[in-house]
Formats: C-alpha cells, structure tokens, sequence
C-alpha cells in the first residue's frame, strides 16, 4: 500500500521523544503541564520513553493519547541533525510533508481520482525528494508552495466524490445522529466535538480537517472514508466494534466494548 511504502506510520521506538521536546503543550488541551517548544516534557525519560505512559488515559491525557507524528519523528531522527534545535525544527517540517504526502497517497487511493493518478504520483515524488534531502535542505523547503499545490488535488479529490453537506444539521458540534445512515457525507473542515455518532453508516464520508474530539463513533461504520487521519480517530471515542478503513487501526486506549 502506497501509504506503508511512503512509512508514514509512527514508530517510537526509532524516535527520540520528539513530540515530548519539539512540541508547545497546553494542560487544557490534554497534556501534562504548559510548555514552551523545544523544551522536554517533564515525564520523559532519558531513554526517551514516557514516565506515564501506561496511565495516560486513567490521567485524563487526551493530547497525548492523540498525538500522531505520521512517521515524522523515526524519519527526523535518521538525519543525524547535531544540534537540538535544529532537529526540531527539522520533525516540524517533516511533519508538514509527511500531512500532505498522507492525504495525497489516500488520494491515490481513490477509484474517482484516476484521470489524475498521473499529477498525484508526481507530487508524492516531490514530496518525497524534498523529505529525503539532507537536513539543512529540509529546513528551507518552500512548504507554502507545496501546501498549495496538495490542496488543489484534494479539492479536486473532493470535487469527483459525490458528498453532500452534512445532513441534518450544517453545525454538527455536539449534535446526535446515533445510528443514522450518513454515507458519502462531507465532513471536512467541521467541529464534530462531542458529536454522537454512535453506529452511524459513515463510509464513504470525508473527515478533512475534521476536529473529532471526543466525538462518538462506537460501533460506527466508517469504511472507505477519506482525509482521515490516525490522530482524529485517537481523539475519538470508539470501541472495538467500530469498522475502520484498512490503512487505519483501533487505538489502544478504546474500549474493548462500548
């Protein structure tokens, strides 16, 4: 799958705690205690594992718990950068095109986007030279122009699927719509915060930019959706028996059952 040969999946035990150093943290956002970036979480060890990771969620930690790098931390640690600062300066850049590089490969994906497979190939590759320079490279890597041109196959991705708006409220934030069949809905950019969308019939649907924090979706069908990411579904409440597409994996802070 183009997603696992592009390695965007996390992995930390190749990482460095980059997420625990490079990182702002706010306590109202989930995480243990306000930080400025580039200074080390508090619970990180010197063998850059997590003091407290085993009681992440009895602690209330939702920023941690759905953090996601996408594979930028093991991939920044590889450029051997020297100086701390540098290195994270060098994961936040990777970041940003491991992002793209992650919605332009489930663009690929998609059976709608084939007259364009040619232009999604292309910028995969570019992305892909630009991560793989050496570090000093990375760092001067005009992401603006790049963020630009991803966009534009993603609305174009968005224009050849057939969604409609979402359905029935166009503000979703903490609305109800258990089990409601909500197939190819456009989800992208909403507030589904605290939504329920317990054993609705989702797939099919885009969740581009979706903000899905503690948004309810046990025992949801969310098969063949698109723009999701690893992250939003962390920040999610689901269980085990909530279907997922295959590039995708049950967190393991989810309950076994609702």
């Amino acid at each position: 799958m183009i997603l696992e040969e592009l390695a965007l999946y996390a992995d930390c035990s190749l990482c460095r705690g980059l997420c625990c150093r490079a990182l702002y943290f706010s306590k109202l956002d989930g995480f243990p205690q306000d930080k400025p970036c580039g200074v080390s979480c508090s619970y990180l060890c010197s063998d850059h594992t997590c003091k407290i990771h085993h009681e992440l969620k009895q602690k209330g930690m939702k920023g941690c718990l759905g953090y996601d790098c996408l594979g930028a931390g093991q991939f920044a640690v590889q450029k051997n950068v020297p100086a701390d600062q540098d290195m994270f300066a060098v994961y936040r850049k990777l970041f940003s095109l491991h992002q793209m590089l992650w919605y332009l490969g489930e663009a690929l994906l998609q059976k709608e986007t084939a007259s364009f497979h040619g232009e999604l190939q292309v910028l995969i590759q570019t992305l892909d030279t630009v991560r793989r320079q050496p570090w000093r490279k990375v760092l001067t890597a005009d992401i603006d122009s790049l963020h630009e041109q991803t966009n534009r196959l993603l609305k174009k991705t968005m224009q050849q699927k057939q969604l409609r708006h979402p359905y029935p409220h166009k503000h979703p934030m903490g609305k109800r719509f258990t089990n409601k069949r909500l197939r190819s809905t456009d989800f992208s950019m909403k507030s589904l915060l605290a939504a329920d969308l317990s054993g609705c019939d989702l797939q099919g649907s885009c969740f581009l930019g979706s903000d899905m924090r503690d948004c309810r979706i046990a025992g949801s069908d969310l098969r063949n959706c698109f723009f999701l990411t690893q992250m939003q579904l962390n920040t999610a409440i689901g269980d085990s028996l909530t279907r997922l597409p295959n590039h995708l994996h049950i967190p393991a802070h989810w309950n076994t059952v609702s």
